[in-house]
């Protein structure tokens, strides 16, 4: 498997907030589309690096957090 700049920058993201976070906060803080982030995101779940979790606010379509996988 290979590594981009990217992939590695969403793991460092995700060691820093370690409680987790959604793909528009890390659209947001890498000016990167959320579509790219998710191809990415994705990667890393097929490999086992990180996981997702729902997230229910309160109404309407549940969030998505993404954290590290312990």
């Amino acid at each position: 498997m290979i590594f981009t700049v990217l992939d590695k920058w969403i793991l460092s993201y995700l060691r820093l907030y370690a409680e987790g976070v959604t793909r528009s906060f890390l659209g947001q803080e890498l000016d990167i589309p959320r579509t790219t982030l998710y191809d990415h995101l994705q990667k890393l779940e097929d490999v086992d690096l990180i996981k997702r979790y729902p997230f229910n606010h309160g109404h309407g379509r549940p969030w998505t957090i993404w954290c590290l996988n312990d």
